[in-house]
């Protein structure tokens, strides 16, 4: 909630004006770990020590935007995300127009 109103007041910045001022590359590879009780956990080869979870698949994109967003060290008043779509490899893509329909199995 705090972050909706934060945002009323500061808008974010576009995310490729984010990704280009703060150097995060265009296509990074990520790792989805699947668990038996709904987690995933998300890291990558790309970014040593990354790392990051959600609860569900919906989860995914928020997740994997704030950690990106404190990997690179990016300040709250630029914006929240890097990345409004992520393509999943044989499972489609993740959008925030869309984060409710992935499946993942």
């Amino acid at each position: 909630m705090l972050s909706k109103i934060y945002r009323f007041f500061y808008p974010g910045k576009n995310p490729f004006e984010i990704r280009k001022k703060f150097n995060i590359p265009e296509n990074i590879k990520f790792n989805l770990e699947m668990f038996s009780d709904g987690y995933i956990v998300i890291s990558s080869e790309d970014l040593p020590g990354f790392i990051s979870e959600a609860r569900n698949s919906s989860e995914i994109l928020d997740a994997l935007n704030d950690a990106l967003m404190v990997y690179f060290d990016v300040p709250k008043k630029y914006g929240d995300i890097a990345f409004p779509a992520l393509n999943i490899e044989g499972h489609g893509t993740i959008s925030y127009e869309n984060k409710n329909k992935l499946q993942l199995a």
